[in-house]
């Protein structure tokens, strides 16, 4: 709560919901500025708001960490936020993966029925991203250069996303 955070010396947030009345030192971590390069992702009139609020509130911040050097231009460039304002850090693995290791990579591949060379798509599957751009892409370049590819993807799928399945 805000009443706790007014004893810190440093406030650091993990997305972009910047206090308005907050005069201590804060450093977030923007990972994107979607809603401003793609508004349609802002529904309604009072996200519209909040978020254009946010961006301005993000000049008072202290120092941004931007998961990215592409999010880092784009504050930059259309936020005009100053360059040496923002340090980019990569995300890191949840500690309990970083001991992971695949022993058997044929045990993964048997479990998904992947069975010949494949391409590899990890990522979202809402608009922004072209999924059905992916698979027509794909379908055209085994058909035209008569490869024995697969197409794996992975990420996290719903059945909101059955037409997909339809353009394969």
């Amino acid at each position: 709560s805000i009443g706790i955070s007014k004893k810190l010396d440093l406030f650091h947030l993990p997305g972009i919901d910047i206090p308005f009345f907050y005069n201590k030192k804060i450093i977030i971590t923007v990972y994107d500025l979607i809603p401003k390069i793609y508004p349609l992702y802002l529904k309604t009139r009072w996200a519209k708001v909040w978020y254009t609020l946010q961006l301005k509130a993000l000049h008072k911040v202290n120092k941004i960490i931007a998961i990215s050097y592409s999010t880092k231009n784009d504050l930059h460039k259309i936020i005009d936020i100053p360059e040496e304002k923002i340090k980019v850090i990569y995300p890191a693995l949840p500690s309990y993966l970083n001991s992971y290791q695949v022993n058997n990579f044929d045990e993964i591949k048997n479990k998904f029925n992947i069975d010949r060379p494949y391409l590899f798509y990890v990522g979202g599957f809402d608009k922004r991203k072209n999924i059905p751009f992916l698979l027509s892409v794909f379908k055209r370049l085994i058909k035209e250069k008569n490869l024995d590819l697969s197409l794996v993807i992975g990420g996290d799928y719903s059945s909101s996303q059955d037409n997909l399945l339809r353009l394969l």
